[in-house]
């Protein structure tokens, strides 16, 4: 991305990864509430005849696929800067003094 690439280089690893795990919590706790309570909110005003169910188990199911890609995708993100860090670490062990 190109705001990550901006300044991203510029910090540590260990920040960026603080700020990659922080954002999938956020991720992982808001977006269920933000998309399931107004479901459940409206199953609750809305007559059975309605069959507001039949839109929830669906909502849930496109709910936890898009949960689970959001997850693996930090995750290899996650991945990739400790790996480049850890690279970055064994140049500069490595490299000889000038």
């Amino acid at each position: 991305m190109r705001v990550e690439r901006s300044r991203g280089r510029l910090r540590d690893p260990l920040s960026r990864l603080g700020r990659i795990a922080g954002a999938l919590f956020l991720t992982l706790v808001a977006v269920p509430g933000l998309v399931l309570m107004p479901l459940f909110v409206l199953k609750e005003g809305l007559p059975a005849e309605a069959r507001l169910d039949d839109a929830i188990r669906p909502a849930m199911v496109l709910l936890l696929v898009s949960l689970v890609l959001v997850t693996l995708t930090n995750v290899a993100g996650i991945c990739f800067i400790a790996g480049a860090g850890f690279v970055a670490r064994l140049r500069r062990h490595r490299a000889p003094p000038r």
